[in-house]
């Protein structure tokens, strides 16, 4: 930029060089996703069921009994990264002052996380979804002077950082957890309300509902 007329003709007795930078840019990543995190898989390893008259399944005859050992997510999408970033190199009085700077912002959106199933689901514990994004910037500044005092050459190069971390989003908790651990059995929270009484899962609530 300092090779512009019109830059020359304002700036040419200090300014010696000028340098503009922009950047932008968008980049998807799929890593840590299986080669099957979008298909329900079946497992058949130790598992059987059985058959026969027999309560204790003595002398029943056992087959394997597939199960299923994941959640099929078939809405899995690449993770993306969007970079942009802004700076300049500058040169001036006779080159003994340079000034480099730059900005940076990325932005990861669609994350690709393990969200927790419930427990009543029967099959896995959790399962890969794009639900959380996460942004971070910075800044860079650094200054160097160069001179010498006789025939003594010096230089001094100072900089300063800053660097900003946030994650916006973790996918909240949209699958509820299923589970009911309270000791006497007679409380049930159902997934995003308040407690109410009723059979859920088998459990009566003897509160709400006597017998």
């Amino acid at each position: 930029m300092s090779e512009e007329p019109w830059v020359k003709e304002a700036a040419s007795d200090w300014l010696d060089n000028l340098k503009l930078r922009a950047t932008l840019g968008w980049i998807g990543s799929a890593g840590g996703v299986g080669n099957y995190a979008y298909q329900s898989t079946v497992n058949i390893v130790g598992y059987t069921y059985s058959f026969g008259p027999q309560t204790n399944n003595s002398g029943d005859s056992s087959v394997p009994g597939p199960r299923p050992a994941s959640i099929a997510n078939r809405d899995l999408s690449w993770e993306t990264t969007r970079d942009m970033g802004v700076g300049f190199d500058m040169d001036l009085l006779s080159n003994r002052l340079s000034l480099t700077f730059d900005y940076y912002n990325r932005n990861v959106y669609n994350m690709l996380l393990n969200v927790q199933l419930p427990s009543s689901v029967g099959a896995g514990s959790s399962v890969v979804m794009n639900v959380g994004s996460m942004t971070n910037w910075g800044l860079e500044l650094q200054a160097t002077w160069r001179d010498k005092i006789g025939k003594v050459n010096y230089t001094i190069a100072p900089n300063f950082s800053l660097y900003r971390n946030k994650v916006t989003d973790l996918g909240g908790s949209g699958i509820p957890d299923g589970r009911i651990s309270y000791p006497n059995r007679d409380e049930c929270y159902p997934y995003g309300s308040r407690p109410v009484g009723g059979t859920v899962l088998g459990i009566q609530n003897s509160r709400a509902f006597p017998e």
